[in-house]
């Protein structure tokens, strides 16, 4: 099973709670960067981490992550979307490659 954030609840949240996404960041002791890929889709949360959001916003579990099966998250990943492109070329920058040919 996946957690993945709710869109745009995970943001109403944070923003209803009085918090910037470096201030969620600080306050639930992860990375500012992690939130902002939270909240714009391209990461999952594991629990650890949706624990620690949900208590440092003060809202339900529910209320801005939900469970998906692995098999619902490959068949989005074979539509090969937009997702797909940008954790592709996620992949390759952390491997060290270069982006572009010369």
């Amino acid at each position: 099973m996946l957690i993945r954030p709710k869109h745009p609840d995970f943001m109403h949240c944070r923003i209803r709670a009085g918090f910037s996404q470096r201030k969620l960041a600080r306050e639930s002791n992860l990375s500012s960067p992690f939130i902002s890929q939270l909240e714009n889709g391209t990461r999952n949360a594991g629990p650890q981490a949706a624990k620690a959001i949900c208590a440092s916003l003060d809202c339900g579990f529910e209320e801005i992550f939900e469970l998906i099966s692995v098999e619902e998250s490959e068949k989005g990943m074979e539509v090969g979307g937009e997702r797909e492109t940008s954790r592709s070329f996620f992949n390759l920058r952390r491997m060290g490659r270069p982006r572009f040919s010369s």
